[in-house]
Parts: C-alpha cells; structure tokens; sequence
C-alpha cells in the first residue's frame, strides 16, 4: 500500500507538469502569431449600415438586394447594442455585369460565357469618406447557353449567384483585414 502523502506528490508533480506544458504552448502559439479559432485580435467596427448604388444596382435590383443582405449577414450588421459608437456605412458601388463570349460553336452561335461583377467599397464615418482605400473588387463565373430560352435564363442567374459569392467573400476579407492591421 502506498502512503498517501506519497499519492499526493506524485499526483501534484504531474499535474503541475502537465499545467506547466500546456501554459508553454499555448504562450509559444500565440508568441508566433497563431490565433485560436473564432479569437478576434481586434474587433471590427460596427457597420451601421450597407448601401448597394451604381449602374448594376439599378438595372438589376434583386442581385443588388442579394449582395447587401450576404454583405449585412458575413459583417453583422447592425447587431449592436452600444449607440456610443460611430455610425459607419459601407456603400458599395456596384457596377453593371460584364458578359463576355468565351466560346462559340461553328454555326456562329454563342456556347460559353463569362459573367464578371465589379463592385467599389467606400466606407462612411459619420457621412464623411474614411481615410482607407478599398480596391475595386471582381467576382466571375462562367456558364453555358443551351437551346432552350429557360434554362439559359437559370444558368444565367447562377452563374450571377456564383460571382455575387465570389464577390462576398473577398469583400468581407478585404473589410476585416484592413482592421487588423
């Protein structure tokens, strides 16, 4: 039988090697720049609000409708409860698709098409231009016309689907990494 001051011992030994090995690595990682995930060095403003405008915005208003509502739900939008803070506005010039011909078959009829959305971030500090400057931003898909009318028009929009995510996700990269640094 072994005493139990020994039990004690051993049992405060390891544990204090293992506590002492996991504080060394969680202050190496985070040392060497690793982040653990959903940890946020700094917070991102709180965009009161998305405005969607420009040419793109007007000739087709429900793909206009989308990229505010994907842009609101990816930078959480207006989920704040602090109304000491200023009021930012993202306003998003959106430009009219491109589509352009890729392909065409030997009877001259067009087969392949690249849609291309162009969009130029601006953010707002209480209506006034901030100071940083966004790039213009592209997302593009490519589809394919068939013989039918309908499922042109269905390829069409997923193809604008496509590029509306594409554009999305390198805009809420481009809108949070100008914060981090």
């Amino acid at each position: 039988m072994i005493p139990l001051t020994n039990m004690c011992s051993t049992f405060h030994t390891r544990f204090t090697n293992q506590t002492w090995f996991a504080l060394c690595l969680i202050f190496l990682l985070t040392g060497c720049g690793y982040r653990f995930p959903g940890e946020n060095p700094k917070t991102l403003p709180f965009i009161r609000s998305v405005q969607v405008v420009g040419d793109g915005a007007q000739r087709l208003p429900v793909l206009a409708r989308h990229l505010q509502t994907k842009i609101e739900r990816q930078l959480s939008v207006g989920q704040s409860d602090s109304a000491q803070q200023k009021s930012i506005r993202l306003k998003l010039l959106l430009d009219s698709p491109q589509q352009t011909l890729l392909v065409q078959t030997q009877k001259g009829r067009a087969a392949q098409y690249r849609i291309i959305l162009t969009v130029k971030p601006t953010l707002f500090i209480e209506e006034t231009p901030s100071d940083i400057q966004f790039p213009s931003i592209q997302g593009s898909a490519t589809f394919y016309e068939l013989a039918s009318g309908t499922t042109n028009q269905a390829a069409r929009q997923e193809a604008q689907s496509e590029a509306l995510d594409q554009l999305v996700s390198a805009l809420v990269v481009l809108v949070r990494d100008s914060y981090s640094e």
